[in-house]
């Protein structure tokens, strides 16, 4: 009977130890927030294909403690970020934040003052919030819909500078022009983009983020 009930309270005390450790694995997990468009919300793509779910998956298999936020939502331009970001702050707490919009901006021609408006004001938020921001580039190449500007891509630069922010390439570099890469229409990436997408944002924030 001693016997017994001593294995029963090893037993319990096991079951203590691994859920002690769940819940401080999950105490110490970063919450990453991946704020964008289409190009990040998984366009058109499976389940589980997304550039933040490649993230999430590849940290993961790292051994990274992370939570990756999809906040990416198509035709989201400066201006529909702006309005929702301080929601989605408040929702997620996140750590970290990765900043990539502006093509719809582009897109739709929308006055350069406008998107470097609103890009700012969203950088300012963020800096007020705390937190890490990693802020990606958006540009157009030269003869792209004939919206090459070079007053838009230099929007980018100009702002990382002001917020002493390292700039992130364009999602879309070495994507972008490869069939393979891109969806059939050209603009959004593919399966296959979406994931060399992810593991070049996932070995970033391993290196330059969770390891620090």
């Amino acid at each position: 009977m001693k016997n017994a009930l001593g294995l029963l309270k090893l037993g319990l005390l096991a079951s203590f130890l691994l859920a002690a450790q769940a819940t401080l694995n999950y105490a110490h997990a970063t919450t990453i927030l991946m704020f964008g468009d289409s190009l990040l919300s998984g366009y058109k793509l499976q389940p589980g294909e997304s550039v933040p779910d490649r993230v999430q998956a590849l940290l993961s298999e790292k051994g990274y403690q992370v939570s990756i936020v999809n906040g990416g939502v198509p035709g989201n331009t400066t201006g529909d970020g702006l309005a929702r970001l301080p929601s989605m702050l408040r929702q997620y707490r996140p750590e970290v934040v990765f900043l990539g919009l502006g093509a719809n901006d582009g897109l739709r021609s929308l006055p350069i003052e406008v998107t470097r408006t609103n890009l700012d004001a969203m950088l300012s938020m963020l800096q007020q919030y705390g937190g890490l921001t990693i802020f990606s580039a958006v540009y157009f190449p030269e003869g792209f819909r004939n919206l090459y500007r070079p007053e838009f891509n230099a929007l980018y630069p100009e702002l990382a500078r002001k917020y002493g922010l390292p700039l992130y390439p364009f999602l879309l570099d070495g994507v972008y022009g490869y069939p393979e890469m891109m969806l059939p229409d050209g603009i959004h990436p593919s399966a296959k983009g979406a994931d060399l997408i992810a593991k070049r944002i996932a070995y970033y924030l391993a290196t330059q983020v969770l390891n620090r």
